[in-house]
């Protein structure tokens, strides 16, 4: 089946703070996490978990692969 799961929002906070996102702001109810001379990553703050097709568009703006993200969160989450 392949490790195409969800993670937990805080875990994946920590993974795009290591990659130098911050907090921008709020729209309705989305956290949008900025970059200088990146694209923004947007996550419904509401939710516990992200789901993991929003991982895998975000690991695509980063410019990782979501190996490296569930590699990372097995280890540091």
């Amino acid at each position: 089946m392949g490790n195409f799961r969800p993670i937990p929002l805080k875990c994946f906070l920590a993974f795009i703070d290591k990659y130098g996102y911050k907090f921008d702001r709020i729209s309705a109810s989305h956290h949008i996490y900025t970059k200088t001379a990146s694209r923004s990553i947007v996550i419904q703050g509401n939710e516990k978990m992200v789901p993991a097709l929003h991982l895998k568009t975000n690991c695509k703006t980063i410019g990782c692969t979501t190996k490296v993200l569930y590699d990372w969160a097995e280890a540091n989450c």
